[in-house]
């Protein structure tokens, strides 16, 4: 779960943050994070108004604007967490206006970032392999698919799966709060610090239970079903190639059997037009000037023969060397065909970024990094919060990445950003 390392992973000798945090970690949070969460909010703002033109009314698409929607309330939602995660090691922290801007942003983690980071976090996951069942189905069957993911019913969808999203998140909103507590220094100094720790709730077995089943529900099963249905598309992708390869070959096969026909006609009509000279000039003396004509004539034709032959061996060599169809000779169905092939290659490798960034972070679950860290490892658990730190970072950033897979992988994406950019 997002943003708990402050309260779960703390090791119970340190009392303040400073010992806590690594100071890898304060930095990383404080420029990459913040860096990547504003780069990741324009990008994803971009394809939520490209993915706006009407060119884009397929319910995929539905489903790519509301995964680029829901990365974008996750970045948002985590852009103040490197001040947050500031402290007094960086000079620029340990101002008394700073610490005033600390204690609210400690406010906003505890009871807005939380709560809405895991949200959206279980909305993107979900979404994703919405978006991978629908492909694998509309590849698979497509009958199936017109009827279970007409674009009507890709809205209900979605507004199942958002609905779901922010209900089964509502107990966050009861876990973490702010105490304040007095501490004793060595110098006999009372200082006074505010706290994130867990209410009663948070330290029930309820909420020890629900955490197990939010990470079966969010991480564990989702990840599962991603790289199964990746597979399958893979196969698909790769069964509905080699049929068109194969169609290819047959079409130029045939077309090759129909060259070689034509040529056998023609060989023959010359034959015969020899023949028939012959038999004229045995008969007739008198026409042997017609007859010099017509075989110059028959030369001639076998000149075209042996051109034409020479012509259909080159132009069977090019087709030989490009299997693939132009545009122009292609039906409508094949352009069809052609396009949800790149659409489900396109969604295949941003399911494929989604797994690579949600793997890391589902390793650095809490219950799960605990126990590889030693009990009596003071040091472990800085580590291990850097750790949960990093895999968090690389989750946001494969958010960002999506936009850089639209602008390489799907042609009318860039021509409407660039329409987009040419008119603001």
């Amino acid at each position: 779960m997002n943003n708990s390392s402050q309260s779960i992973l703390t090791s119970p000798s340190n009392v303040t943050a400073v010992y806590n945090v690594h100071i890898a970690e304060v930095w990383s949070s404080l420029v990459v994070q913040t860096a990547v969460c504003v780069i990741g909010t324009v990008l994803n703002t971009l394809n939520v108004i490209v993915f706006q033109h009407r060119k884009f009314d397929a319910t995929p698409y539905l489903y790519m604007t509301a995964l680029a929607v829901t990365d974008t309330g996750s970045l948002i939602v985590h852009m103040p967490y490197g001040l947050a995660r500031c402290d007094r090691r960086i000079p620029f922290c340990a101002t008394e206006s700073f610490k005033y801007l600390r204690l609210q942003l400690s406010y906003y983690m505890t009871y807005v970032s939380f709560e809405l980071g895991n949200m959206f976090e279980a909305m993107s996951a979900w979404v994703t392999l919405l978006i991978c069942i629908e492909r694998l189905v509309t590849m698979r069957w497509p009958h199936v698919g017109k009827v279970n993911f007409s674009h009507r019913q890709g809205k209900r969808q979605l507004t199942l799966t958002i609905t779901l999203a922010i209900l089964f998140h509502i107990p966050l909103f009861f876990v973490l709060e702010i105490k304040q507590k007095e501490i004793v220094t060595n110098l006999n100094e009372t200082r006074r610090y505010h706290v994130t720790v867990l209410t009663p709730f948070g330290n029930s077995r309820y909420y020890y239970a629900y955490t197990w089943i939010r990470f079966l529900l969010v991480q564990c099963i989702p990840l599962i079903l991603l790289c199964i249905v990746n597979v399958l598309l893979l196969v698909v992708i790769w069964s509905s190639y080699s049929n068109q390869k194969t169609y290819e070959l047959n079409r130029n096969r045939e077309g090759a059997e129909r060259s070689k026909a034509l040529l056998s006609a023609m060989k023959e009509h010359r034959i015969e037009i020899e023949r028939k000279s012959a038999m004229e000039i045995q008969v007739d003396e008198d026409s042997k000037m017609d007859c010099i004509e017509k075989l110059e004539s028959s030369e001639r034709c076998q000149s075209d023969v042996h051109k034409a032959s020479r012509k259909w061996r080159s132009n069977n060599k090019k087709r030989t060397k490009s299997l693939r169809p132009t545009r122009k000779s292609m039906t409508r169905l094949d352009r069809v065909q052609q396009a949800n092939h790149k659409l489900t290659v396109l969604l295949v490798i941003v399911s494929f970024s989604f797994l690579f960034g949600q793997i890391p972070q589902a390793i650095a679950y809490t219950h799960i990094i605990k126990l590889f860290i030693p009990a009596d490892c003071t040091e472990c658990y800085v580590y291990a919060s850097l750790y949960q730190h990093l895999s968090h970072l690389l989750c946001l950033i494969t958010s960002t990445t999506n936009f850089f897979l639209y602008v390489s992988l799907n042609k009318h994406f860039r021509v409407h950003l660039n329409e987009l950019c040419c008119h603001a």
